[in-house]
């Protein structure tokens, strides 16, 4: 790879963030390197890249590096003209499917999917519940035609298929972090 196209991507293979960015390089066509970090161990690397979070994944593009994946997926689609737009061109659908990564990244819907790895019994049922009611307004198509048309497409990609992580995989890493979460909360 030459220097001026060099794309090094930090991340953990079981982080649907991760796993988002490298879609997005692959629908851009665009090479890179992946190193695959230690969840619970990481490396100089990371806190090089990313001093303040020490947060994956990290893109790293001749040397300077990017974080946080909503903005490497808006700098890749920037950056690579390449392939298929990732965002649209739109200014009002743009900010609409910004609006809609942002509440599934930082709000209700992965908070209280933590909140259900964390938590037994009546108060997990509750939160299951919950995030099964913030799902199902997410995917109404009368409410969030855009997501819903975008998220419809990406479904029949075979490099989403290609890109996630199986699903046992997943199941065997959610157990883990629902044990740590456990014991610490016994801890206390």
């Amino acid at each position: 790879m030459e220097k001026q196209n060099k794309v090094l991507l930090l991340g953990i293979w079981a982080s649907p963030y991760t796993k988002r960015v490298e879609l997005a390089l692959k629908l851009k066509g665009i090479s890179y390197e992946y190193v695959e970090e230690d969840m619970f161990n990481k490396s100089p690397l990371v806190f090089k890249y990313n001093p303040i979070h020490q947060r994956l994944p990290i893109l790293v593009h001749n040397g300077n590096p990017i974080v946080e994946s909503l903005v490497i997926i808006e700098y890749i689609d920037e950056t690579w003209k390449n392939g298929p737009p990732i965002l649209p061109a739109d200014p009002y659908k743009k900010s609409q499917l910004r609006f809609w990564a942002t509440f599934i990244h930082q709000s209700q819907l992965f908070e209280t999917m933590v909140k259900v790895l964390k938590s037994d019994g009546e108060e997990q049922e509750k939160d299951i519940n919950k995030m099964l009611e913030t799902r199902s307004s997410m995917v109404d198509s009368e409410k969030t035609p855009l997501l819903h048309s975008w998220v419809t497409k990406l479904n029949h990609l075979a490099l989403v298929k290609e890109t996630m992580a199986p699903n046992h995989n997943l199941v065997e890493v959610l157990k883990v972090v629902r044990q740590k979460a456990l014991k610490a909360a016994s801890a206390t």
